[in-house]
């Protein structure tokens, strides 16, 4: 068991294979307990794509976006990282509607929410909701991967900051990838109203 992760995670940002062997070796059949016990339903290839996503994640700039320093912190840094690639890839690459939930009590509450905002506004609220759903997912499908996460993270209520480390890109990266997915969805909505 690795105890100083901030000493191998040093090494790996080095580009010491050795260290990273040692981290993905320790860190691998962790990450795909804590996506078994989220997402159980997932087929095996669906976990391994999962963590090969995670762990690449981590390569191309996770690690260095992590700033705990124990081995406890960096555990719930990793499962934040394998959580939101899970999200990620059970958005883009499956219909989940009816799945079990990677959070089921946040899940319950929002969909409370939703029925609650449903009654206010009258009869014609929950269709507005609907239609503004639809725009989305058109504007989604033809979206790069990363516009999509970067969308769909805020949509979860995410921060920049936080997006960006999660995702390993810059600040400014996610500023724009979300600056342009709201432009295309203003579009959409623009030329869904003049129809």
């Amino acid at each position: 068991m690795i105890e100083d992760v901030v000493s191998v995670i040093k090494a790996c940002l080095s580009a010491d294979g050795v260290a990273w062997k040692v981290f993905f070796t320790e860190y691998a059949p962790t990450a795909m307990s804590m996506l078994s016990r989220a997402v159980p339903d997932l087929s095996p290839q669906e976990k391994e794509d999962v963590i090969q996503n995670t762990f690449s994640k981590l390569l191309k700039g996770g690690l260095k976006n992590f700033r705990g320093s124990t081995r406890y912190e960096f555990l719930a840094y990793l499962k934040q990282i394998v959580l939101n690639e899970a999200r990620t890839y059970l958005r883009s690459e499956r219909d989940w509607r009816g799945r079990l939930s990677l959070d089921q009590d946040r899940d319950r509450d929002r969909l409370e929410s939703a029925e609650e905002t449903t009654d206010v506004g009258g009869p014609y609220a929950g269709t507005k909701r609907d239609e503004q759903m639809q725009i989305i997912n058109m504007v989604l499908e033809g979206a790069p991967l990363e516009t999509r996460q970067v969308l769909l993270m805020k949509m979860e209520g995410y921060k920049d900051r936080e997006i960006a480390d999660i995702l390993g890109i810059s600040l400014g990266t996610v500023a724009s990838r979300y600056a342009r997915v709201k432009e295309r969805i203003k579009e959409y909505s623009v030329r869904k109203t003049e129809v």
